[in-house]
């Protein structure tokens, strides 16, 4: 049995407890793990990223570097984002 080269990927993340261990050469399901492994690796990453992104924008419409999201989590400070956007819109129209 060989451990997946894979693992070292995942140090220091949230997916560290995951643990592929193959067979022999000619058993293809570890190579389909791999690949399942990698694809979910790059969705996370993305999804990381994505998030960080929408952080960003709620921290420079609450104008606060992100103690906002801190403190109340990303769908309140969404929903108050939407609605400081909404009256600013109001009162700056055109």
């Amino acid at each position: 049995m060989r451990e997946s080269p894979l693992l070292k990927t995942f140090d220091g993340d949230r997916l560290v407890g995951l643990c592929i261990v193959s067979g022999t050469a000619t058993d293809p399901a570890p190579d389909m793990f791999e690949t399942e492994i990698v694809r979910i690796f790059n969705e996370h990453k993305i999804l990381k990223e994505e998030n960080q992104s929408f952080g960003n924008v709620l921290a420079v419409i609450h104008r606060d570097g992100g103690h906002y999201i801190t403190e109340h989590g990303h769908r309140k400070a969404a929903e108050d984002a939407i609605e400081i956007v909404r009256r600013f819109r109001d009162e700056h129209p055109g």
